[in-house]
């Protein structure tokens, strides 16, 4: 395969390849943020012969590999690695690359003997985010080609326990290095009563030991794990007498760096054994916490207490502080409970309805608050179609569809809200009291922008449905574009007091509702809003609501649930808003001043104002223009400066800012050009001077409805 072919494949199991010079290890620059898509490999993977390097960490998935330099390591790998299908090397040194998925950020990590000099001193390397490793397909700088051992799928693993596993080996190795022939025996001896002090359990003691015997190549495996019984012996029932500790150790592998890297690499040290923990204790803190990854930092879940749809989260130090005034002896049972291997953890939190796509994950979505049923939903049913609707079929069908997608598709957003407009008692938070029933905790009712558009956001995460009362300023630029992406984005980062920023899965959907005129920040060119006028006659309806509020309490929303689900076969295209007369009205109210004025100019056919450079003491002249004919731009400027003065707008545009919103906004056709000099002299103007030529009143206002996507009540008598 060509090294284009190798990275496109490498592209679509998700890695991030980078091009390396050939026989060797060395990219380009900036190769850690380089993320090379399939479109463009062929810019960087030429035909020139190349190594291919593959970014790991979260560049490429959470891939890790576990470089192995050295002959023992090698060998050790296959007693202390956990498994993978997925490994490579060259003809001198198989399987030297171990690959392994782990979730959450992950560190590299080198591990050395401190006895050899650098260029020989590496023993095994992980290689986490911000590394990159040649891979099958290059060639090594020793001339082998580098070729898979076996190119299935990277094994996973834990942080925790592959970080355990390197350090394993590396010690090991070490051990083997030291393991000769006059010592081995004493070693041996020394080795294990360390291990027992350090209370690792008998089996894990056997496979060490018995892995190291085997790589040194010393024949009297059964000797060396006799010991383990009669050592264990001796320090439980002989206080320790007689059982080799540390010093024991450093003395017999001949170098004391060597040593303390075996030391430390398996916890041997006092301050590193396993806290004991009963497991009445461990029982109940695994009921109550799990260590969760959040935002590259660990954090300790409260699985019963939650805060709407998110568990209470707090930070390590603070729930060692919690656990103090429960010590037993010197030990704080949280301590214990984090060195337990036994100790509830999660990869993340995730928020997926429906069906959970993270195995292990902790997921915020736990079901329905009420499971659906079939039965009767009428009473609601009438009031989408005949008041939120004002019984316009299509938008009933339109909003009928979007629902039945919340219960059918809870993890596919369509990317579209509706904004209702009403007066009040007209039934706009009717529909959340009723869905409410169904979705729980997943649906929530803000008031005001601030619940919506504030910093701390975490309230609205884990939400499948939010109902905005009166929650949204449309002239607010900023919280229009925050809005926007609440709606559209798949993700939010959710902020919280005291805690790192967390980014889950957005699966919410909004409604918006209010009884003012200004309902939603919509655009010339939206596609977000479907904006309905409610209607008002069932405002007074003593009996449409009695009946409606005993299917509210009765079985309605779970019967509006199994509705959604079963019934409704959904047709419409949710990405594009239904295109009703209240959503124009929406778009000319959250016109900018530029779109105001132009309306304005839009509603006669000749303008005219005194020229504000002339004194009165002079000939008063007035400054002209009519659609159909040409225009100075800078009497079209000096128009739009009036009303902008009248509206006390800050930062008016500048003449060659408001033709360019003209032309992207409302009038496509516009065209600029340098007057004639006819029309300089018919103008009074000298120099160089540039007009538009207007088209007619007509086409101007047409140009604007099809922006609008409504006809407009323009003026009688005009324009035609």
């Amino acid at each position: 395969m060509s090294a284009l072919q190798v990275a496109i494949s490498f592209i679509a199991r998700g890695w991030s390849p980078i091009p390396v010079a050939y026989r060797g290890k060395v990219s380009v620059t900036g190769w850690p943020d380089l993320r090379i898509s399939a479109a463009d490999a062929p810019n960087y993977f030429s035909g020139d012969p190349m190594n291919i390097g593959v970014l790991t960490g979260s560049a490429s998935g959470g891939l890790v590999d576990v470089d192995l330099d050295c002959d023992e390591a090698v060998e050790l790998a296959s007693y202390f690695a956990p498994e993978s299908d997925c490994a490579f090397g060259r003809e001198s040194r198989r399987r030297s690359h171990i690959e392994f998925v782990v979730a959450g950020p992950f560190d590299s990590l080198k591990l050395i003997d401190p006895d050899l000099p650098n260029k020989e001193a590496t023993i095994i390397e992980l290689r986490g985010d911000a590394r990159q490793t040649v891979f099958p397909g290059s060639v090594h700088e020793s001339g082998e080609p580098i070729t898979w051992d076996s190119n299935g799928e990277p094994g996973r693993a834990s942080g925790a326990d592959l970080k355990r596993a390197v350090e394993h080996i590396a010690a090991a190795t070490l051990l083997v290095r030291s393991w000769n022939e006059g010592v081995h025996d004493d070693l041996s001896t020394a080795l294990i009563g360390c291990l027992l002090r350090a209370e690792w359990p008998d089996d894990e003691i056997e496979n060490f030991v018995a892995a190291i015997v085997a790589v040194a190549g010393d024949p009297k495996l059964d000797k060396r794990l006799s010991k383990i019984e009669r050592l264990r012996h001796r320090l439980e029932v002989g206080d320790g007498k007689g059982v080799p500790g540390l010093p024991s150790l450093i003395s017999h592998m001949g170098s004391k760096a060597r040593a303390n890297s075996v030391i430390e690499w398996l916890g041997l040290k006092v301050g590193k054994r396993r806290i004991p923990l009963d497991a009445s204790t461990l029982d109940e803190l695994n009921q109550h916490h799990a260590l969760v990854w959040i935002g590259g930092e660990l954090a300790v879940l409260w699985l019963k207490e939650w805060d709407g749809t998110m568990p209470r989260l707090s930070r390590i130090g603070h729930m060692t502080q919690y656990y103090r005034n429960r010590l037993a002896g010197k030990i704080n049972p949280f301590n214990a409970w984090l060195e337990s291997p036994t100790r509830a953890e999660y990869p993340k939190i995730v928020f997926e309805p429906g069906v959970q796509r993270t195995p292990g994950a902790f997921n915020l979505f736990d079901g329905w608050a009420q499971e659906p049923r079939e039965g009767d939903c009428t009473m609601l049913l009438e009031l989408l179609r005949d008041v939120w609707c004002a019984q316009d079929e299509g938008a009933f069908a339109w909003v009928q569809d979007w629902f039945a997608d919340l219960y059918q598709n809870p993890d596919r957003k369509p990317g579209t809200a509706i904004a209702t407009v009403s007066k009040p008692g007209a039934g706009k938070n009717a529909v959340f009291r009723y869905v409410h029933k169904t979705l729980g905790r997943y649906c929530t009712l803000l008031a005001g922008s601030d619940s919506i558009l504030g910093h701390f956001n975490d309230h609205l995460a884990g939400r499948l449905l939010i109902f905005g009362d009166e929650a949204v300023w449309p002239r607010d630029k900023r919280g229009a574009a925050k809005l926007k992406s609440y709606i559209t984005e798949p993700e939010i980062s959710v902020e919280r007091k005291h805690v790192p920023r967390v980014d889950i899965a957005n699966h919410a959907r909004f409604i918006f509702a209010t009884n003012d005129d200004l309902a939603a920040p919509t655009e010339l060119d939206d596609r977000r809003y479907t904006v309905l006028r409610l209607a008002e006659h069932r405002v007074h309806d003593r009996s449409f609501w009695e009946a409606f509020h005993r299917e509210l309490n009765g079985g309605g929303p779970a019967a509006f649930a199994w509705h959604c689900l079963n019934r409704v076969k959904i047709a419409a295209d949710l990405r594009k808003p239904y295109d009703t007369a209240a959503l124009a009205e929406q778009k000319v109210l959250n016109l900018d001043h530029i779109g105001a004025w132009w309306l304005e100019m839009l509603g006669s056919e000749d303008h005219e104002m005194a020229d504000p450079e002339r004194s009165n003491a002079e000939v008063i002249a007035y400054l002209r223009w009519s659609f159909g004919t040409s225009v100075l731009t800078k009497t079209l400027h000096a128009f739009y400066l009036r009303h902008a003065q009248k509206m006390r707008v800050q930062f008016p545009a500048s003449p060659t800012e408001l033709g360019v919103a003209l032309v992207r906004r409302y009038l496509p056709q516009l065209a600029k050009r340098e007057a004639r000099a006819t029309e300089k002299r018919h103008l009074e103007v000298e120099g160089r001077a540039y007009c538009y030529d207007m088209p007619s009143l007509q086409e101007a206002r047409e140009a604007l409805e099809r922006k609008l996507g409504r006809p407009m009540p323009w003026p009688p008598g005009e324009g035609l």
